[in-house]
């Protein structure tokens, strides 16, 4: 165990990636945004017929890497290999099941398509609204089986966003690493990443990255904050 005495962090939210110039790097509050939602409203591709001919909709990567910088949090990115699915399905079943197996609304800003690769291979594009909405679907038990009777996977593990994280400061250079982190998880189960930032030189500083799975967990964090960790570490 660490002795509290050599550790006086303090926790401060991120909302974008820090960038680290140097060994003395700060955060400062003033660099802190708020949690502002695009409200865009729903915005659905006009795809009345079916998906089989690639040609019916052309969405380059670079389209679609635009549309992904333009909402507040990364796409859930869904796949499909066979069926017809409409992303308006997407959505609303969705919402449905939410709602009706765990009495949880959750908020979508947008569903869209992206880029067909074969004429039955396609990915479903879904944006939420806000960090509760994206850290209830980052828990994969609470998606359905199946949209319209077909079954889907996800295209890979899906990113920790900047505001479900937060920086912890001042942490001392020669604590025992995995003690913290061993400590912090210990704790805190939706901690999934504890992660010692570095500076330009590759050289590591005393700032800590913590990405976590629960909103409401980082909100519990960050009201803590140093009592924390000077009486539990």
């Amino acid at each position: 165990m660490m002795n509290s005495a050599r550790l006086k962090s303090e926790f401060v939210p991120i909302s974008v990636s820090p960038i680290l110039t140097s060994s003395s790097s700060n955060i400062p509050a003033a660099a802190i945004t708020n949690d502002n939602l695009i409200s865009n409203g729903d915005q659905h591709n006009d795809v009345t017929k079916r998906l089989s001919p690639p040609q019916q909709i052309s969405i380059t990567t670079e389209s679609t890497r635009y549309t992904q910088t333009r909402y507040p949090f990364p796409p859930f990115i869904i796949k499909f290999i066979t069926g017809t699915v409409l992303p308006k399905q997407v959505k609303e079943e969705l919402l449905a099941h939410c709602n009706n197996v765990f009495q949880t609304e959750i908020g979508i800003l947008n569903c869209h398509l992206s880029n067909i690769l074969t004429n039955n291979d396609y990915d479903v594009l879904l944006f939420v609204k806000d960090s509760y909405s994206y850290s209830f679907l980052l828990d994969y038990k609470h998606w359905p089986n199946v949209f319209n009777n077909v079954s889907y996977s996800f295209q890979s593990d899906q990113v920790i966003p900047p505001k479900l994280s937060l920086i912890v400061k001042n942490v001392d250079l020669h604590l025992d690493f995995d003690d913290f982190c061993s400590e912090i998880k210990l704790r805190y189960p939706s901690v999934k990443n504890v992660i010692r930032m570095k500076n330009k030189f590759q050289s590591y500083i005393e700032l800590v990255k913590i990405e976590l799975t629960s909103s409401s967990v980082r909100e519990e964090l960050l009201n803590e904050k140093k009592n924390y960790w000077m009486h539990c570490l």
